[in-house]
């Protein structure tokens, strides 16, 4: 079986010879950077070193055009040969000023061509980085919001929060198909109703969409909802701008050929100063020439060198922790995902830490409540051994009784000593009792809840 694409075995013959390598085209493609990859990019004597395989293999890039500048450079050296005593005409002094005017015209037009592409670039990776955003929220939004009692809502919004991304992705890239991205992901019958779809992202965001309304939200939870949905479409038709308008074809090619024609002039020029010499310098200035130019074509379709592949399996895994979060906990690579349960435990004793230790009003409680040994101690002590999270819950609710209590308990000896001082100031004693009584009642208001 052939190893090119489909598309490169429909090109003609005489396309085939200029079509890019692929060996080339892998050396632009972006990575998700670690701490140890901004390290390794931070030393001047990694990015300064020489690399002569990397060399070589964006060289056969350029293989036909160097090959020209080579050829040139070889006939200008025989032409002073056979002209030996009558090759004034090709002095450097006759060339320099048209070249020099003709070397600036190109630099303007290099540095607009290389800025103009690296822009949409910029624009490319900020467009998936807000695809990320719409994973998480959605994925989140859906997962607090949709009713507890429809677990199959849940289910699909954490698949198509998953799966969107992929078919934005097969929309962009070459040889890329949405049933290979998005089988593992969505259902059979899912992927079916899919593909019927001429544009993938837009039936991706019809079915996030109706995904929404069949859960029958609040007004205002699904309107927040359908926001992501939007901010999802929003960045498919900006990807679409990017990807099917490039830089105007004319001024691109006007440059390549207006580069094209420089380098191979340009052993001309050189002959006077470097003799022989003039086919290997005009192959290393033309190199690097033809590098700087070939950089702005490469990123100026960003799509393909954007590490999309590594930005979709983020948004999964982000995806589906988030899932295991909210379905109870579990455990996926000898890792303990506390669930949303234990979160919500926490959230109920903010004065008090997981192993019951910690103060009310400035006095350390043991588990009980009672004071430990009448010592005044700090308002939070935390513990230095963690508790399973599958125990959380019981601790805490075990805490939270034992709070209301000293609480109950304290209150009641304020207001004693309020009957007192009022006795003692002649202040009625039906005051007080109200006064206390009004307390406890505030406190036993106190819906309870229940931990599981």
């Amino acid at each position: 079986m052939s190893s090119q694409s489909p598309r490169a075995q429909r090109l003609p013959s005489f396309e085939k010879l200029f079509k890019q390598p692929s060996i080339h085209a892998v050396l632009f493609e972006d990575k998700v950077f670690s701490h140890d990859d901004w390290n390794k990019h931070r030393s001047a004597a990694w990015r300064h070193r020489v690399e002569p395989t990397v060399f070589f293999r964006v060289a056969v890039g350029f293989s036909w055009q160097l090959a020209a500048v080579a050829l040139v450079s070889g006939g200008v050296g025989l032409l002073h040969v056979l002209l030996r005593g009558r090759d004034t005409f090709l002095s450097n002094s006759h060339l320099a000023t048209p070249f020099s005017m003709i070397t600036f015209a190109l630099s303007l037009l290099l540095v607009f061509k290389t800025n103009s592409s690296y822009s949409r670039w910029w624009e490319g990776r900020i467009i998936w980085g807000q695809v990320v955003n719409f994973g998480r929220n959605y994925a989140r939004q859906a997962l607090m919001w949709f009713p507890a009692d429809r677990p199959d809502l849940r289910a699909a919004a954490v698949r198509w929060a998953a799966a969107a991304p992929r078919v934005l992705l097969a929309h962009l890239r070459e040889d890329t198909e949405v049933r290979s991205e998005v089988q593992g992901i969505l259902t059979a019958e899912e992927v079916d109703w899919l593909l019927r779809w001429s544009n993938g992202p837009l039936g991706a965001g019809t079915a996030l969409g109706q995904l929404v309304v069949a859960a029958e939200l609040p007004e205002q939870l699904q309107a927040e909802m359908q926001k992501q949905v939007e901010l999802y479409t929003n960045c498919a038709g900006g990807c679409e701008r990017i990807f099917k308008t490039p830089i105007p074809p004319a001024y691109a090619r006007h440059t390549s050929r207006f580069l094209m024609l420089y380098v191979i002039t340009c052993p001309i020029l050189l002959w006077s100063s470097t003799g022989w010499l003039t086919p290997l310098v005009a192959v290393i200035i033309a190199f690097l020439l033809l590098g700087v130019e070939n950089i702005g074509v490469q990123v100026e379709e960003p799509f393909h060198v954007l590490p999309l592949y590594d930005i979709c399996r983020a948004i999964e895994t982000n995806v589906k922790e988030m899932q295991n979060a909210f379905s109870g906990g579990a455990v996926d690579d000898s890792r303990i995902h506390p669930s949303a349960a234990d979160l919500a435990a926490l959230a109920l004793t903010p004065c008090m830490t997981v192993n019951g230790r910690g103060g009310l009003g400035g006095r350390e409680t043991n588990i009980e409540g009672g004071p430990l040994g009448g010592r005044e101690g700090p308002k939070e002590r935390r513990s230095n051994a963690p508790v399973p999270v599958g125990t959380a819950p019981a601790v805490l609710a075990t805490a939270l009784m034992a709070s209301t209590e000293a609480t109950v308990a304290t209150t009641a000896t304020l207001a004693i000593v309020t009957d007192a001082m009022a006795g003692a100031t002649g202040t009625s004693a039906t005051a007080s009792t109200t006064g206390k009584a009004s307390v406890v009642g505030r406190l036993s208001s106190v819906p309870s809840t229940e931990v599981t």
